[in-house]
């Protein structure tokens, strides 16, 4: 009885059992993970929402010696190899620049396809799908249509909509979605987040994304950086262009000085924002009611001739283009000004 208790208790803590909060995902990988041939899947979901732990667990239990319903083992030579990243029949594509996987590393990737796995049934290769161009993604389609059976393609994505249909429609797919609060909790716990304020903090505005909340329950600073997000957004539509220049632009320089990562936690706060006051202006309940009275105040601020609904979807865009442009080492100054600038205008009724 003991060395059953055992077995079992070794079976919660590995493989599959190890994804918190997405239990249709769970059963989706043993099932999918079970199936003989090649496998082509597409793990989708938000920045932050776990994809690569997901396509990690994929992969292992491919390679698993002795994989069951809760995937890898964990204890053949297999899974050893695999967690000191030595397995030779794992290929993770990598990208030659910051934000690219080139062509070229398509093509020799997949060339030696039809090499049979070197050390057990089955070779497993990892992409980020976010780093494929159109032509990248054009190189790899003929091995995704006739790919040899012993070959499992793993790809992570933000969203499938970046990807080709003909990528998409050859794909078995997974879709991450955001956690409850028990979830979180649950995820912070496991990852050693014992403090009561560190939890609330993480769980309050995280939003169900497990990346952001373990980031946020380290950074005590966030909700100061919070509010002077908050205080900028919700002024917007009312400051004046020598104001948005002078003292606004210089808190946002403060968060890139200091923080390095605090322009995108200001980012994320305002597209919160943006994606509340757009369900609100349609008709739909906010993903989140925590600035209720401020969001009211403000929808009413911007109402005016232009559809709010139009102006609050652009100014959502632009938030992305700004963060692509100082991705690849854009004047950070320049892109500032310019994103306050824009939305001013975007928001003043």
């Amino acid at each position: 009885m003991s060395s059953m208790s055992n077995t079992l208790r070794r079976s919660e803590q590995r493989g599959f059992n190890t994804l918190i909060g997405q239990d249709e995902v769970r059963q989706r990988l043993t099932e999918i993970m079970s199936e003989p041939g090649a496998v082509f899947l597409l793990i989708t979901g938000a920045e932050g929402s776990g994809k690569r732990f997901v396509a990690g667990l994929a992969a292992k239990a491919s390679l698993c010696g002795q994989p069951d319903e809760a995937g890898a083992c964990n204890d053949c030579d297999a899974c050893r190899l695999f967690n000191a990243g030595n397995h030779i029949d794992f290929d993770e594509l990598k990208p030659d620049s910051k934000t690219l996987i080139s062509t070229q590393t398509v093509r020799e990737s997949i060339r030696d396809l039809n090499v049979m796995p070197q050390l057990g049934q089955r070779r497993v290769i990892l992409i980020n799908g976010n780093l494929l161009n159109e032509q990248g993604q054009n190189a790899l389609l003929k091995s995704l249509e006739t790919p040899p059976p012993f070959v499992t393609f793993i790809m992570t994505a933000n969203s499938e909509q970046s990807l080709l249909p003909t990528i998409r429609s050859r794909a078995v797919k997974l879709t991450l979605t955001a956690r409850s609060d028990e979830a979180m909790r649950d995820i912070l716990k496991v990852h050693g987040v014992l403090d009561d304020d560190a939890v609330r903090r993480a769980v309050a505005y995280a939003y169900g994304n497990p990346a952001r909340a373990l980031m946020l329950a380290s950074d005590k600073e966030y909700p100061h950086l919070r509010e002077q997000a908050l205080t900028i957004f919700f002024r917007l539509p009312d400051r004046t262009a020598a104001d948005l220049l002078g003292d606004d632009l210089e808190v946002l320089k403060h968060y890139r000085d200091n923080t390095g990562t605090g322009l995108n936690d200001v980012f994320d706060v305002w597209s919160e924002q943006l994606r509340d006051a757009l369900a609100a202006a349609v008709g739909a309940d906010p993903v989140s009611a925590a600035e209720g009275e401020r969001l009211s105040r403000f929808l009413h601020t911007i109402a005016g001739k232009r559809p709010a609904a139009d102006r609050l979807e652009r100014c959502q865009r632009e938030i992305n283009r700004v963060r692509r442009a100082l991705a690849a080492y854009a004047s950070v100054d320049t892109a500032l000004a310019h994103i306050l600038l824009f939305m001013r205008k975007e928001l003043h009724a």
